[in-house]
């Protein structure tokens, strides 16, 4: 599945999340809403992470519906 994009999160981001045992909190990856879900394995550039968290910004008070989760991708740490 193609996404809309990904970045790092901020250190704001990292901070307030507290992400699974195991796991580190590595990227946020743009994507069409409902197509991934917590637990999915996706790949990004390669490099396979796991879905930890999502967010979804379609019902907020102004109406606009950008159609994107913000999924929430970890990075095994052993």
């Amino acid at each position: 599945m193609a996404a809309a994009g990904w970045a790092e999160p901020s250190d704001v981001d990292k901070s307030a999340f507290t992400a699974p045992a195991h796991y580190e909190y590595a990227l946020d990856l743009y994507a069409d809403a409902g197509h991934i879900v917590v637990g999915d394995h996706v790949e990004v550039d390669g490099t396979r992470y796991k879905a930890i968290g999502r967010s979804n910004f379609d019902h907020g008070p102004f109406g606009w519906a950008p159609g994107l989760d913000v999924i929430k991708l970890g990075r095994s740490t052993g």
